[in-house]
């Protein structure tokens, strides 16, 4: 993975497409807005919490940074974890809208599913997307392949305090020794600074 603050992030790297990672891709067709640009930015070079009121453009900034690590990384796989169901069915649409990821390679887990058909998801496509409950059920178990996670988006990341899925999920894969970046989104981060500090 790239470099943060001038010390390597990768403990065992991903497979990095030497190629693809001499540039980054933003959206051309994409209303330009300056602070979505300067935040996919900052994501792809270091974790980032991303805060921008509802309806400015957060979950583009995940796609692209999702886009990017999946050209970069062919083998890895990128997760995207928000709270609820509907709310994981409603960002797949608007992250394979948003970016060239076919909705081939992308594959909406669910609790729900048989063991077997989420350890097919993991082994088959690269863009996963799920409730944090399941990912952290699924870490604990052995069926998500840890060490293949390049990028980790939380959406409604304000969560991510205490024993919240989202905290045990990132705590897991530090102790798994997992190379990972980490690209938070909310709305909402904190109503002061340490409330943010908390995130």
């Amino acid at each position: 993975l790239p470099a943060q603050g001038g010390v390597p992030l990768a403990r065992e790297p991903h497979f990095a497409d030497r190629e693809a990672l001499a540039e980054w891709q933003y959206p051309s067709d994409a209303q330009f807005r300056r602070y979505q640009f300067d935040a996919v930015l900052a994501a792809l070079r270091e974790n980032v919490l991303v805060s921008f009121p509802t309806g400015l453009g957060k979950t583009l900034v995940g796609a692209v940074v999702m886009h990017n690590f999946l050209r970069w990384f062919p083998r890895s796989l990128v997760i995207f974890i928000a709270p609820t169901r509907p709310l994981v069915a409603q960002q797949l649409d608007a992250v394979v809208t948003s970016v060239p990821i076919a909705r081939g390679d992308a594959c909406l887990l669910t609790g729900a599913m048989q063991a077997p058909e989420r350890v097919s998801c993991y082994a088959c496509k690269r863009a996963l997307f799920m409730t944090a409950q399941t990912l952290q059920n699924d870490l604990f178990s052995g069926i998500c392949p840890a060490s293949r996670i390049s990028l980790l988006v939380l959406d409604e990341a304000h969560h991510a305090t205490g024993e919240h899925a989202y905290s045990v999920i990132a705590r897991r894969l530090a102790a798994l020794s997992c190379n990972f970046r980490t690209l938070a989104l909310s709305a909402t981060a904190g109503k002061d600074v340490a409330a943010v500090q908390r995130v």
